[in-house]
Formats: C-alpha cells, sequence, structure tokens
C-alpha cells in the first residue's frame, strides 16, 4: 500500500524523493505517502496508526486513502485533517486513531524561516555530586536562568516542578548505594525557541520513560506505588526524551515559554 517505486517521478528532474518503513511486526500500521496536488506541489505524509498488527494495517489503509482523496480535491492541509479527522472519528468502535505529518509548500517555508534569525542564549551547565543535599542548589540554578528569560509563572512552576522530580530520582537511584555526578543543562532561546533542560548521569542505565503511566482512575490506595511523578512531568513538558549514549543516561525537557 506504501509507495515503492523509485524514482517516483522520473519525468521531474527538479526534485528528487525516497522513503522506506520497517515495521515492528510483519504487518504495521505507520506509513508515508507522497503525490503530486497538481504540476508545481508534492503533498507529503508521515503518519503513526495506534497499535499494531493487522487491526492496524486496516486503520492504516483507511487514512491513508481518506487523506489522499481529500487532498487532491484542492483543500489546505488544515482542511484535510479537520475533514479527515471527522470522518475517522464516525464509527470508530476500536477508538483507534492516526497521528499526522501532513504538508506542501515546504520548501518555501522552509526558506523564509532560514532567513530569520533564531537567538540562542548560552547554554548553562552544573555539575555537582547527585545528593539529595544539593536539591536547593539545582533548583536554585534553574529558577535564576527562568528568571533571566522573563519565564511566565505558570510554566515557571511546572519546569521547576519537574526539575525537582527528576533530580530527586538521580539522587536516590542512579548511583545507589554508591555516589556520582550528575550534570544539569539548561538553554533558554528567545521566542518561539523552548527552554529545554537536560540531565546527564553514569549512574545504572535506566529509562523513566519506559515505566507503566500511574493511573490516576484508581484510589490512590489501588494504585500501583510509583509512576506519578514522571507521568506529571511527561504531563507538564512538551517533551521528553531519554537516550542512553557513551555511558550516560541522558533525559531531556522541553517546554515553550
Amino acid at each position: 500500500m506504501l509507495p515503492c517505486i523509485f524514482p517516483p517521478f522520473p519525468e521531474r528532474d527538479e526534485f528528487d524523493i525516497f522513503a522506506s518503513m520497517d515495521p515492528a511486526k510483519e504487518v504495521g500500521g505507520d506509513f508515508y505517502d507522497f503525490f503530486l496536488i497538481d504540476q508545481d506541489h508534492l503533498g507529503l505524509v508521515i503518519a503513526d496508526v495506534s497499535g499494531k498488527g493487522v487491526s492496524a494495517a486496516l486503520f492504516m489503509v483507511i487514512s491513508k486513502t481518506l487523506l489522499k482523496n481529500c487532498a487532491l480535491s484542492g483543500a489546505s492541509p488544515k482542511e484535510v485533517l479537520e475533514t479527515v479527522n471527522n470522518q475517522l472519528c464516525e464509527n470508530n468502535k476500536a477508538k483507534m486513531f492516526v497521528t499526522v505529518w501532513l504538508g506542501w509548500r515546504i520548501c518555501g517555508i522552509g526558506n523564509k524561516s532560514k532567513s530569520k534569525k533564531q537567538e540562542v542564549l548560552e547554554m548553562k551547565e552544573l555539575t555537582l555530586e547527585a545528593s539529595l543535599a544539593h536539591l536547593n542548589q539545582v533548583q536554585e540554578f534553574v529558577s535564576a536562568e527562568l528568571e533571566k528569560a522573563a519565564c511566565p509563572l505558570k510554566a515557571r512552576l511546572q519546569i521547576e516542578l519537574a526539575v525537582e522530580e527528576i533530580y530527586v530520582n538521580i539522587a536516590r537511584y542512579a548511583y545507589h548505594p554508591g555516589t556520582g555526578s550528575a550534570t544539569v543543562r539548561c538553554e533558554i532561546g528567545r521566542e518561539p525557541l523552548p527552554v529545554i533542560l537536560q540531565f546527564l548521569d553514569e549512574g545504572v542505565p535506566f529509562n523513566p520513560l519506559e515505566k507503566k503511566d500511574a493511573d490516576t482512575t484508581l484510589p490512590a490506595e489501588a494504585r500501583e506505588p510509583g509512576g506519578l511523578g514522571i507521568l506529571l512531568v511527561k504531563k507538564s513538558m512538551d517533551l521528553v526524551d531519554y537516550r542512553y549514549e557513551n555511558g550516560k543516561n541522558i533525559l531531556t525537557l522541553r517546554k515553550s515559554l
């Protein structure tokens, strides 16, 4: 169902395109698509269907077809997504969904943005022993940077709460029962760039994003212990990303001001 003949438009020499997908299972629901809207515009689609297997693949076929048909009708990307969203909501008892990136007039937008200077303030870094005794020092470090950027109160409180949650976890568990260092990095850009925070340690490899989210629909006494703190971080930040690189746990938080 996905484009697999390359080059797809051999008669067009002003651009080239290639794509591939490696499903997690033999049958997957993620997909990409590209097609000419007209002689001057190429439509691009990258999408991720909820779930895996045959049901996801069937939902992918429906989504892919609706997106392309609506795009070729002359609608804008905004109108395409609104229309297809309404169509997919009809008779969707399984409550499946698809996350979609859709666009065309992309080179022009990219070139226009390229000409704008995006000013980023200097990234500040603090390295100290990963100890609860240094929590106040970490909080003061981040708070000072947020204050310099005139961070709005709501975003500031969310960021400070996230910083406390992540640093306390590192201090308690990263090197247990020993000790080691932790590094906190803070980068704040001018609008529309976000606050970017990174936490680095050389402790036991641990991805907090793999932990199952706490079920907040259950009463407190019925919930499994743990998971609530990282859930609050994920809910309050625009992006939470983890990677293990060169012997270090690296957790990145991103929050738009």
